[in-house]
């Protein structure tokens, strides 16, 4: 498993396409944009991988495709390890904490 700490940020979600983010506290970001057609194109992707995603977005503007959503922080900390391990090309995979 990689080694290193997980990058974990404090953001302000907001609503997205007018649908509330899920009520969760812990998000696992798989994919970071600017542009929300490109975090659909993500989404897609990942989902070939067999995961099931939402789009977040921040108050920012920015588009966050999360692949989890919880209130436990272990379990947040463990998926994005278990995403390391398993999917190399998502290695830039970090966690989200709703402000």
């Amino acid at each position: 498993m990689p080694a290193g700490p997980i990058k974990e940020v404090e953001e302000k979600l907001v609503k997205n396409e007018d649908k509330e983010p899920s009520p969760q506290k812990y998000f696992v970001i798989i994919g970071s944009f600017r542009d929300p057609a490109n975090a659909k194109e993500h989404q897609a992707l990942v989902r070939k991988d067999g995961f099931a995603s939402e789009v977040l977005k921040n108050d920012a503007g920015l588009y966050r495709v999360s692949v989890k959503a919880t209130d436990d922080i272990t379990e947040a900390r463990n998926e994005v390890r278990r995403i390391w391990a398993k999917f190399p090309k998502y290695s830039d995979t970090w966690m989200l904490i709703r402000k």
